[in-house]
C-alpha cells in the first residue's frame, strides 16, 4: 500500500510527539486528551515532523524537485521564527495544491484575516482538540487531496489530447466567447491565442461565407444555433476570407454544454476542420471531368467500363445514344446485355478477342462488330478498351472503353468495294479488246489508241476517271 505523508511544524517538541502518536496504528488511550475512545486509524498515513519552518520549507522543495508531494500540512499558527500563515503561503509557493490546517489555542490574527492572506482555502483547529475528530479531518482531506490529484492528471491528460489534435477546439461561454482553445484552432483560424481567447465569436470570425460564395448571416452559423438553440450542427462547410484575399475554408461543428437547472446551454464546444485543399481538389476534379465530358460529347465517343467479377457495366449518355436509346431507358446495363445486342455473327470473334487481351495478347483490345439499334436495325461499332485494374493473381478487375459509331465508314467500304469491281470489269474488257485488235490491221490513228488502252500510266488516270464515276 502507498503510504501518504503528513507535514507537520510546531516549535513544542511535546506537541509533536503528540502528533506522531495520532499518527500511530495504535494510537492508546493516553493520547484522548479529551478523554474520549479513539477509532483505529488509517495505516497509510504517516506524519513527518518539522520543530522549525525554515526546515520544513528547504526539506518540501527538495522533495517536489524529486517529484514527491503530500497531500497535507498541518501548522501551528504562533511559532517564534515564522508564524503559521506565512508557512502556508510559502509552502502553496511550492507546492499550489497541498492542503493546509493551521492548529492552535489562540491566534494573533482572526480566521478572515488569515483567509484573506492565504487567498485560498484552509482549515483552523483549535487545541484542544479529540485524535478521532482531527484525524477525520485529515483522511477526508488527503482523500479530498488524492481525487482532486487524480482530476488534475486527466485533465492534463485530456489537454495533451486536445492538443494533439489536428482538429482545432475551441470553448465558448452562452454569451459566445472563447474561453480556451488548442493550437490547431489557432492555426485554422489564423489567429494567436491572444486574438481569441477572451473574445466574442463576431471579433474571431466576423466575416463567413456558404460554400457557393454567398455571405453566411450569423445568426444561422452553427455555434450561433447551438447557443440559442441548443442544436448540435455537425459538418457544416463555411468559409473564413482572410486579409490577403484568400478564403480558408473549414468544417464546423458545435455541441452544447449543459448544466443541471439550466434549460438553455451554459456554453459549447466547436471543432473545426481545414479542408481548404479537399475543397480546391473537388473543384479541380469538377473541372476535368467537365472538360473531359465537352471533348467526349464533341467526338461522340461513348464511354464504357466493365467490373469483370461482379458483371457491373457502366456507360455514359453517349454509348447508349449511339443505339438510339437514353441511359434510363437502357439502365441498368450488364455485360449479358451488351452481349445480346451484338449481331449473333460477331460474338465469337469479339469475345475471342477480349480473352486474348485478357491474359496478355496486346496492349488494348478493339474489334469492329455489329450491334442492334433500337429502330431494329444493325449499325457498326468500333470497341477499343484495356484492362486497367487486375488482382493480385493477375485476373482482369476493371477494363474501360470507347465504342464508336463506324456504320458510315463500313458503307463507304462497301460502295468502294462495289466500285473497284465495277473498275475491274472495265479493265478486263479493254485488256481483251487489246488482244483482239493486236490481230487486226490498224492504221496510225486506231494503233495510237490501242497503244492508250495498254499504256500502264493512262490506264491508272482511266482508273481515277471511273472512280470518279463511280457510285459512291
Amino acid at each position: 500500500m502507498h503510504r501518504q505523508t503528513v507535514l507537520v511544524v510546531d516549535d513544542d517538541p511535546a506537541i509533536l510527539e503528540f502528533y506522531r502518536k495520532v499518527f500511530r496504528d495504535d494510537p492508546g488511550s493516553e493520547l484522548d486528551i479529551l478523554g474520549e475512545k479513539p477509532q483505529v486509524r488509517r495505516r497509510d498515513l504517516v506524519c513527518r515532523t518539522f520543530d522549525a519552518p525554515s526546515k520544513l520549507l528547504s526539506w518540501y522543495a527538495q522533495a517536489v524537485d524529486e517529484g514527491k508531494r503530500c497531500p497535507l500540512c498541518v501548522l501551528d499558527v504562533r511559532m517564534p521564527e515564522m508564524d503559521g500563515v506565512e508557512v502556508a503561503r510559502r509552502i502553496r509557493e511550492i507546492d499550489p495544491q497541498i492542503e493546509v490546517v493551521l492548529c492552535s489555542a489562540y491566534s494573533d490574527r482572526s480566521v478572515a484575516q488569515m483567509r484573506s492572506l492565504l487567498e485560498r482555502r484552509f482549515y483552523f483547529v483549535r487545541k484542544p482538540f479529540a485524535p478521532d475528530e482531527f484525524m477525520l479531518l485529515v483522511d477526508s482531506l488527503c482523500v479530498s487531496w488524492q481525487r482532486n490529484l487524480a482530476q488534475k492528471a486527466g485533465e492534463e491528460k485530456l489537454r495533451s489530447l486536445v492538443d494533439s489534435m489536428s482538429d482545432g477546439v475551441v470553448y465558448y461561454s452562452a454569451s459566445g466567447v472563447a474561453e480556451d482553445c488548442n493550437p490547431a484552432a489557432l492555426r485554422i483560424l489564423k489567429r494567436v491565442r491572444e486574438e481569441v481567447v477572451g473574445h466574442h465569436i463576431d471579433k474571431i470570425r466576423p466575416l463567413a461565407l456558404r460554400p457557393d460564395g454567398s455571405p453566411y448571416p450569423k445568426t444561422e452559423r452553427p455555434l450561433a444555433r447551438t447557443l440559442e438553440r441548443g442544436e448540435l450542427v455537425a459538418d457544416d462547410i463555411m468559409g473564413i476570407p482572410s486579409p490577403d484575399g484568400r478564403i480558408t475554408w473549414i468544417e464546423s461543428s458545435s455541441a452544447p454544454i449543459f448544466a443541471a437547472g439550466h434549460a438553455r446551454p451554459v456554453g459549447a464546444v466547436a471543432t473545426y476542420s481545414d479542408i481548404t485543399r479537399h475543397i480546391e481538389l473537388e473543384r479541380e476534379i469538377v473541372t476535368q471531368k467537365k472538360r473531359l465530358t465537352d471533348i467526349i460529347d464533341g467526338t461522340g465517343v461513348g464511354i464504357w467500363e466493365w467490373v469483370v467479377p461482379t458483371g457491373e457495366f457502366f456507360v455514359n449518355e453517349q454509348w447508349a445514344r449511339i443505339v438510339g436509346y437514353t441511359l434510363e431507358e437502357i439502365s441498368p446495363m450488364s455485360i449479358d446485355k451488351w452481349v445480346q445486342m451484338c449481331h449473333p455473327d460477331d460474338r465469337q470473334a469479339a469475345k475471342s478477342g477480349l480473352m486474348n487481351h485478357f491474359w496478355g495478347d496486346g496492349s488494348h483490345y478493339e474489334n469492329e462488330t455489329r450491334v442492334c439499334h433500337k429502330d431494329g436495325g444493325w449499325i457498326w461499332v468500333l470497341i477499343r478498351g484495356r484492362v486497367v485494374e487486375r488482382s493480385l493473381d493477375g485476373s482482369p478487375v476493371r477494363v474501360c472503353g470507347t465504342r464508336t459509331d463506324i456504320t458510315d465508314r463500313k458503307k463507304l467500304e462497301e460502295r468502294l468495294r462495289r466500285s473497284s469491281g465495277k473498275l475491274e470489269a472495265v479493265r478486263r474488257r479493254d485488256r481483251e479488246l487489246v488482244h483482239i485488235l493486236s490481230e487486226v490491221p490498224l492504221d496510225d490513228v486506231q494503233r495510237r489508241y490501242v497503244e492508250t488502252l495498254s499504256d500502264p500510266g493512262l490506264e491508272s488516270s482511266a482508273s481515277d476517271d471511273s472512280l470518279n464515276g463511280a457510285e459512291l
